[in-house]
C-alpha cells in the first residue's frame, strides 16, 4: 500500500490503541466502521498495539484484511465492516489488563451487579437488556471485564454493539426497552440508550435459553462457579491462566453462583428477580 495514499482510523478499546489503516480515498466503509465503534473512536495514538490493513483488489474476495502475519478475504463491505469490529474488539479483550474478562451480559441495581456468563445463543444479550424494563441498568450484553477494586471484583460497563435477531428486537421492543440504533448500516447492531456505572458482582447466574426448556435453576458450589467463569473466559495474553483462576475463584467466592435454564423471556427474568431478591414489578 502507498505510504502516500493511505488513511488511519483510530480506536482506542479498554485501553488498547489500534489502527485501521487504508486507502486514503474516501470509502463508505469508513464512515460505517466509524458509526459502528463509537465512543471507541479515538486520535491517530503514537504508538498502535495492532495496525489492520484493508485493500480493495479486484477478486473475487476484493476485502483483504491483513494482522498478525495473516490475511483475510471477505466477499463483501458488510462482512468487512463485521469482521473489523470483531478484531478491533478481539485485541482489546486480549491486551486488556483487567483482572478476568469474560463472554457474559451485566446489569447493576443498587450498587450491586448481576453477571450473565454464557456463550452465543444462550440468551444473555436479550436478558441482560430486558433487565432495563425491572429498573436495572445494562453495563454489556457480551463483554465483561472483571477488576479488582477495593478487595472486591467489580464489572466494567463496555459500549460494543448488541447483535440482536428480528426475534430478540421485537421482545425487547415490547418491553419499551430503549435502544439506539442500528448502527454501522447494520440491521441487528443496537447499543443501549444509557449504560450503568460499574459495579461489585452480587450474583452470577449462567442462562441458556430454549423454547421447549424446562425453566429450571441449580445453585453452584463454588469451584463449580468458578470452571464456569474460566469456561466462558475470554483469552487475554496479559493475565497467565494461574491469574485468570484465581480471579475466577475470588469471584466465586465472593457471589454466589447458579445456572438457569428458561422457555420464555418473562420467565428467565422472574428467576433472575427469584435470585436477586428484586420482586418484578
Amino acid at each position: 500500500m502507498n505510504d502516500q495514499a493511505i488513511t488511519d482510523l483510530a480506536f482506542n478499546v479498554f485501553g488498547q490503541p489500534i489502527v485501521v489503516r487504508a486507502s486514503a480515498q474516501p470509502a463508505t466503509w469508513h464512515t460505517r466502521l466509524i458509526d459502528l465503534m463509537g465512543p471507541y473512536n479515538a486520535p491517530a495514538p503514537a504508538h498502535a498495539s495492532e495496525i489492520i490493513g484493508v485493500e480493495q483488489v479486484a477478486d473475487a474476495t476484493p476485502w483483504h484484511v491483513t494482522y498478525d502475519k495473516y490475511t483475510n478475504m471477505l466477499v463483501d463491505e458488510d462482512h468487512l465492516v463485521q469482521h473489523l469490529e470483531w478484531r478491533i474488539f478481539t485485541i482489546g479483550v486480549l491486551q486488556s489488563v483487567a483482572a478476568l474478562s469474560v463472554h457474559a451480559g451485566a446489569a447493576t441495581r443498587a450498587g450491586g451487579a448481576l453477571l450473565l456468563p454464557g456463550l452465543s445463543g444462550t440468551g444473555k444479550t436479550t436478558l441482560s437488556l430486558a433487565l432495563a424494563s425491572q429498573g436495572w441498568q445494562v453495563l454489556t450484553d457480551d463483554v465483561s471485564l472483571l477488576d479488582v477494586v477495593a478487595d472486591e471484583i467489580i464489572v466494567q460497563p463496555c459500549a460494543r454493539c448488541c447483535h440482536l435477531a428480528p426475534d430478540a428486537l421485537g421482545q425487547l421492543m415490547a418491553k419499551h426497552i430503549a435502544l439506539n440504533g442500528p448502527f454501522g448500516d447494520l440491521p441487528e447492531y443496537f447499543r443501549p440508550a444509557e449504560l450503568g456505572q460499574p459495579g461489585p458482582v452480587r450474583w452470577i447466574v449462567a442462562p441458556s435459553y430454549a423454547p421447549d426448556a424446562e425453566l429450571g435453576l441449580t445453585r453452584l458450589t463454588q469451584a463449580e462457579t468458578a470452571a464456569l467463569l474460566i469456561g466462558a473466559g475470554l483469552r487475554q495474553t496479559s493475565r497467565t491462566l494461574r491469574e485468570q483462576w484465581a480471579a475466577a475463584i475470588k469471584l466465586a467466592c465472593q457471589a454466589p453462583g447458579y445456572r438457569l435454564s428458561f422457555p420464555s423471556l418473562n420467565a428467565g427474568l422472574a428467576a433472575l428477580a427469584e435470585v436477586t431478591g428484586e420482586p418484578l414489578p
